[in-house]
């Protein structure tokens, strides 16, 4: 206890001794009754304190379940690493509730081999969750797999700080090409010129040290602690690393994190460019559409997520159901028609576009033709298992309560909200690209398309990549839209990094190892980053005329 004054100590004791007495039960009972809520008080209570003509209005199924809990239940356990309890023990529900043949199951025949089997499998489940939670409560890991895996750590901990020291020096040598290139006359400046520019820059250097750098060299420290904010935080070494490794939500959120990064580029990245490229061809009402398509951007983040899941209602009176109520059990069979028409005309298109523009070049068609086949296959094994479970739901789906499509529609509604702003800045730089360059390609017999190919997407090609650069790490980051949409169910389809991160430190106090784990998401970015300083240091920004 942080308690240390004995008279403190004395009437918290007095205190919980009042609160477990008959007197404050018959306070207690005394209240609810006479506010109306006697139908919710301990049937034994309602009895024990003279409430006799009040049980007639007590369900037999609330006395049953009073009767039971007293019985069977045990107190919440209080301690070490016990908040981990519920979320570990409530997995079990969660598998049986997204179980597709529930339903069959319910209606089994007690002594049937099929029951039988269906008993063996709730066990199993409940078996796994015991285990794992124990684990979790006490962290007993044997100690020759502890040893083997300190070892690992020590390697992986010399893997990251070799990876951050390549990123210094990256980052150091990017910036010394841009300070030769000042010339000698910057490195005979007056000493009053450097302390003017030290001066106008001290402000922010020190805020930038006070909430950047202040925190992570401190986060350095915590990784190896078991933090505790009321102080008394104790040195573990690498143990909140090997935790990391041995924790099942861990690598489930490595999976999860790297699937939400590739479905939120592949739909919200090029989304913007397209969009960008549509509203810039676009003869009449540019205007109109401008404005259309960046109304989104004027709803906040946290309504448009609350309005999206109104739209994923689960029920029949759901929008998104509403609409393919129509369709009947044909509408899982429809989403995947469109989506396959959607596929083969994209197929079509750059078919065609190989054929009228590399014929002469059979290598790159070549090349073209081997990466697409290659990246249809990827696509192809990954998504079968997802196609064969649509395609035999039966409406009004789940939408965000289905691990089959969490994860697509939190992602939907940032791709909604992001592709008209993020298309302006595209089409400020469309604006720059001289017309002279089109109307010459017009006269070689250019189409649009190839206008496209062959002039903007070019002079496009430098933001592209800055911007490719800052998704990517951003996608990596995402947690405020899935916190708000799924909290990381149904059956953690939804559970990030980031979201493991934030809920460790914030829900379960393990702040040792949210901090180990952001280390490593650190790790696996941070060539990213220098990747694209170096972009930015070869860059030269003009305005437009």
């Amino acid at each position: 206890s942080q308690v240390t004054s004995k008279p403190q100590r004395d009437a918290a004791w007095k205190f919980i001794r009042h609160q477990a007495s008959d007197a404050s039960r018959r306070i207690s009972t005394a209240t609810f009754v006479q506010a109306g809520y006697a139908n919710y008080v301990n049937p034994s209570l309602l009895e024990k304190f003279g409430y006799d003509r009040y049980l007639d209005t007590v369900p037999d199924t609330w006395k049953e379940a009073n009767v039971d809990a007293f019985k069977y239940g045990k107190p919440e356990p209080y301690g070490h690493n016990c908040q981990m309890i519920y979320p570990k023990l409530y997995e079990p529900l969660d598998i049986v509730m997204h179980d597709l043949d529930v339903k069959k199951k319910v209606s089994l025949v007690p002594g049937t081999p099929e029951y039988i089997a269906d008993e063996r499998w709730l066990a199993n489940l409940l078996d796994r969750a015991v285990e794992k939670t124990n684990s979790r409560l006490m962290g007993i890991i044997p100690q020759a797999q502890l040893k083997r895996q300190r070892n690992f750590a020590w390697v992986a901990l010399v893997g990251i700080i070799a990876i951050f020291g390549w990123a210094a020096w990256r980052f150091m040598s990017t910036f010394e090409v841009a300070s030769d290139l000042e010339g000698t006359s910057a490195r005979r400046s007056s000493l009053r010129h450097h302390l003017r520019a030290w001066a106008f820059l001290f402000i922010a250097i020190a805020s930038i040290a006070i909430w950047s750098y202040y925190p992570l060299i401190k986060g350095s420290a915590m990784a190896f602690q078991d933090y505790r904010v009321l102080g008394n935080s104790t040195w573990v070494g690498l143990d909140n690393f090997i935790e990391a490794w041995n924790e099942e939500d861990f690598w489930q959120g490595v999976k999860v994190t790297f699937l939400y990064v590739i479905l939120s580029l592949g739909l919200g990245f090029f989304a913007p460019i397209i969009l960008a490229v549509m509203l810039h061809e676009v003869p009449k009402g540019k205007v109109f559409f401008r404005v259309l398509y960046y109304l989104p951007a004027v709803i906040s983040g946290l309504v448009t997520m609350f309005l999206w899941k109104s739209f994923f209602d689960p029920s029949s009176h759901g929008m998104l159901n509403q609409l393919l109520a129509p369709l009947g059990s044909f509408s899982p069979k429809a989403i995947m028609v469109v989506l396959a028409i959607f596929t083969l005309v994209i197929i079509a298109g750059a078919y065609q576009y190989l054929h009228e523009t590399m014929t002469k070049r059979p290598p790159a068609a070549l090349v073209m033709l081997v990466a697409t086949a290659v990246l249809g296959a990827v696509t192809a094994w990954w998504g079968w298992g997802w196609i064969h479970s649509m395609w035999i739901k039966e409406p009004p789906f789940k939408w965000l309560q289905d691990p089959d499509t969490s994860l697509l529609c939190v992602i939907i509604p940032s791709v909604w909200a992001g592709a008209g702003p993020g298309c302006l800045i595209y089409l400020a730089a469309l604006k720059a690209i001289p017309d002279e360059m089109y109307e010459a390609a017009e006269l070689d017999g250019a189409g649009p398309f190839r206008k496209v190919w062959n002039i903007a997407l070019p002079s496009l090609k430098p933001l592209i990549i800055i911007n490719f650069v800052g998704a990517f790490i951003g996608a990596f980051h995402a947690m405020q839209n899935i916190f708000v949409m799924s909290g990381s169910g149904p059956l953690n389809s939804t559970h990030t990094l980031s979201l493991e991160i934030w809920m460790s430190a914030f829900m379960h106090l393990k702040y040792g190892y949210a901090t180990a784990i952001a280390w490593i998401l650190g790790a696996l970015l941070i060539g990213f980053t220098v990747w694209q300083l170096k972009i930015l240091k070869d860059m030269r920004f003009t305005t437009s005329k």
